[in-house]
């Protein structure tokens, strides 16, 4: 498979999982609708981020979170809470803290300088960002050390299952 083909599976994987995750928080009829569609277009964005990432290795969310400058790193948290957040409203679910993966927008620049620290880790570079930006929730609040070496170990092995399943 080419490593484009790669890269558009893994996201397209990602996409699909988000909507069944989502299925499975409220069982009901789910559209989106258009004010999904600034969330959609950052994932769609995401499609087209620079392929030298991309290797044999799968996708290394790291050096593409490394190459982006400050500014974009934020917006990337930024977007990816305003995504969380529309979602929830739409399910109408109020407490959202409860959710293990919920992250606010309050805290985006701290969480993306939180991020930028766990990918200088080369341990950490397969992990897609969403799983990051949670252990940078963690740290932020407050877990110990222990807790979040534990959730990061599991991040690793479910981004080397994603990359020796391609």
């Amino acid at each position: 498979m080419s490593a484009t083909k790669s890269y558009l599976s893994l996201h397209c994987y990602e996409i699909c999982k988000l909507v069944l995750d989502i299925k499975q928080i409220k069982e009901e009829n789910f559209m989106i609708k258009p004010r999904y569609s600034i969330f959609l277009c950052l994932i769609c964005f995401s499609l087209f981020l620079p392929l030298e990432s991309v290797s044999k290795d799968g996708f290394n969310y790291g050096e593409t979170w490394n190459s982006w400058d400050k500014n974009l790193r934020i917006n990337w948290v930024w977007g990816f809470t305003l995504g969380q957040e529309l979602i929830f409203e739409e399910l109408e679910i109020k407490e959202k803290e409860k959710y293990k993966y919920y992250v606010s927008s309050f805290d985006a620049d701290v969480i993306s300088d939180i991020m930028t620290q766990y990918y200088s880790d080369a341990a950490n570079t397969h992990i897609p960002w969403k799983y990051i930006a949670y252990a940078a929730k963690m740290k932020l609040k407050g877990k110990s050390h222990e807790q979040i070496e534990k959730e990061l170990e599991s991040f690793r092995g479910y981004a080397d299952w994603l990359r020796k399943s391609k």
